[in-house]
């Protein structure tokens, strides 16, 4: 054992640099294997997290930390990383050992009063199911109404189906009235960790049984669910375990397959409704981490979503799969099929050119003007968008090091640099253009989100560390403090120490540009005689409007000329600031009667929500609010392809 233990501490601190190593790093990054942009963290005790080279977070690689530590000429970056990695991995192992592990039916929590619960479903429904149709609300709500009767259901599926939508739900509704959980529901003492996180231990409560003895649709419904709660919490882990789950639960029920005639057509349309949710989450977590998903394309039957925004995203989300196949596989990282990935390149630009040109012009179409007048149609939109531009940041991403090693004069280098860029800008003022409006802390935006803005983030950072002469880098730093003070709030507020690991990097990275531009700099201005200065403040001389989306990128050459980017020329409305509706106009939007029985304590709140908005009726939204872009005419160079 104690020799296990020396030999996994070894592999932790494996190639962690020395001076020695740093003078020579330059050299020898060109000839380490493409796939060393996989890594592994692994504590003491041998708890271990692989994260793939697809995932965004690839720079934190050891192959990606030596680059920078190459490139900055500081093992700083380097040092903190590692060490930090063993108190995460550590803090992580025991919070699964102690928050998961040993749940009985005896520890669930009592469901709240039907006051409260019918708050959490129906921001479950008008906000996320309007997304990822993973219930038909018809026949949600009657077992709903069933579960507050003298005959509740029994079922295990249903139980941590409620659970999982209660503990959505009331995620969402915190954000709309600025409200805790916690007091949403009073009954939940304070040992217990708060109403969503009570939810998820119901779930978890019942987890043996939905993934051995269940053999309904709802299990599969129940634990998509509770991946979905540790997706918006950030615990990316146990969120991609939660999902393996319910994709082998779907298959092992034929939901890859079409039904048989047997079905009713509501029937139908549920199970594939069940099915692609599925796929969307399993394909989102899994990229994430840089994994394979559980599900195969290969293996799918059952037809796709016929029209909407959710079967706009499922063709989104197969051409991303695709993405990750012919250019991130352990197949396709074969040195020997470069020249097939480079074919690929093209040909899986051309579909994302497609799918991009289908969506309804002037509303859902990135690169255009963005229409939300309904505030429950926001979160849909915005999905669309940054997974389009995450699909082009996985498409064009350059192997860690080769940016040092091609030549800028390759057409084809600088026009997958050019692209890339732009996804990341495109990003980040997306996540600025929401924030400014005040949306993007509605509904769990931010949280659900934030894996996108951190991918553009790393982008970015990389730009700067490459070119820090460029005029852009001193924006491109901007948005890096964007993306930080931004994400500051979902990081720091999340339960899973991976988000707080996170949030501690990314801060670590921020400050190792603004220290390398500041030396940089510096450096040049001691052989001019100029002085910089040991600071460099936002937004560096340059006004606000004049940081468009894409702006500082030029037209890209061919085969990526008709690359469309998104532009804010105008400022972002700031939102109304007017009094926002009492606690009983939201109960008006949830239909809950006057004989309806509300959750104890709610008169001594209520006073602290007057005039909260609900949400489900935002005035600026209503007016038609939307991003202000320039929208190309008729002599623009953007269109589709020809």
């Amino acid at each position: 054992m104690k020799n296990r233990l020396e030999r996994m501490e070894s592999l932790l601190l494996t190639r962690k640099p020395s001076s020695v190593d740093h003078s020579r790093a330059s050299s020898s990054l060109g000839e380490v294997k493409e796939d060393d942009a996989s890594y592994c963290l692994m504590d003491r005790i041998g708890f271990s997290s692989f994260i793939g080279s697809a995932s965004g977070l690839a720079l934190l690689s050891p192959r990606g930390l030596q680059w920078v530590s190459s490139i900055t000429h500081s093992t700083d970056l380097l040092d903190f990383f590692f060490t930090r990695a063993r108190t995460y991995m550590l803090g992580w192992s025991e919070e699964m050992m102690s928050t998961w592990q040993h749940l009985r039916p005896d520890d669930q929590t009592p469901l709240p009063p039907k006051g409260s619960a019918i708050l959490a479903v129906n921001y479950f429904f008008a906000y996320v199911n309007s997304t990822l149709p993973l219930f038909d609300q018809r026949r949600f709500m009657e077992r709903f109404n069933s579960q507050y009767s003298d005959d509740p259901p029994t079922g295990v599926a249903w139980y941590a189906s409620l659970n999982a939508v209660l503990g959505i739900g009331a995620l969402v509704l915190e954000d709309e009235i600025g409200v805790s959980s916690t007091v949403l529901h009073p009954r939940q003492n304070t040992e217990g960790g708060g109403h969503v996180l009570s939810c998820l231990r119901n779930c978890y409560s019942v987890f043996t049984q939905l993934s051995y003895s269940c053999r309904e649709v709802m299990g599969v419904q129940a634990l998509i669910g509770m991946a979905m709660i540790l997706e918006i919490l950030l615990d990316a882990e146990a969120g991609y375990m939660a999902i393996g789950s319910a994709g082998r639960l779907a298959l092992g029920l034929g939901l890859n397959r079409d039904c048989d005639s047997e079905s009713s057509p509501g029937e139908v349309e549920e199970r594939r409704n069940v099915f692609w949710v599925l796929y969307v989450l399993d394909r989102g977590l899994s990229f994430r981490l840089g994994r394979p998903p559980t599900i195969r394309d290969e293996d799918i039957q059952i037809s796709e979503p016929a029209d909407g925004k959710f079967a706009h995203l499922v063709r989104l989300m197969r051409i991303e799969s695709e993405i990750y196949t012919r250019l991130y596989s352990v197949r396709a990282r074969e040195p020997d099929r470069r020249s097939e990935r480079l074919a690929a390149e093209d040909e899986l630009y051309q579909k994302l050119l497609a799918w991009q040109y289908s969506l309804p012009y002037g509303e859902l179409r990135p690169g255009q003007v963005l229409h939300c007048p309904n505030p429950e149609q926001l979160p849909s939109t915005i999905t669309l968008h940054v997974e389009f531009y995450h699909c082009q940041l996985m498409l064009w991403r350059l192997e860690i090091g080769a940016e040092t090693s091609s030549s800028p004069e390759d057409p084809r280098w600088s026009s997958k640099r050019t692209a890339c860029l732009a996804a990341a800008r495109d990003t980040v003022k997306l996540l600025d253009s929401l924030r400014e409006g005040g949306e993007l802390f509605r509904n769990n935006l931010a949280r659900r989100l934030s894996y996108y803005p951190l991918c553009a983030f790393v982008r970015l950072f990389i730009n700067v560390l490459l070119n820090p002469h460029d005029p852009s880098a001193f924006a491109d730093l901007d948005s890096l403090r964007i993306v930080l003070n931004t994400m500051s709030g979902p990081l720091l507020t999340s339960s899973s120490p991976f988000a707080l690991f996170l949030f501690e990097i990314f801060q670590k990275l921020t400050r190792t540009a603004e220290d390398f531009l500041v030396r940089t700099l510096s450096g040049e201005a001691n052989e001019t005689g100029h002085e910089v200065p040991s600071t460099i403040d936002s937004s560096f001389g340059i006004p606000r409007d004049d940081h468009t989306l894409g702006g500082w990128c030029p037209q890209l050459p061919p085969p990526f000329s008709d690359y469309a980017v998104l532009s804010y020329e105008d400022s972002v409305p700031i939102r109304e600031k007017e009094p926002l509706a009492k606690m009983d106009q939201i109960l008006s939007h949830s239909g809950i009667g006057a004989s309806d029985t509300l959750f104890p304590g709610y008169e001594r709140f209520s006073s602290e929500v007057q005039g909260v908005d609900s949400g489900l009726s935002s005035p600026s939204l209503h007016r038609g609010w939307q991003n202000p872009t320039t929208v190309p005419d008729s002599s623009s160079s953007f269109g589709p392809p020809s």
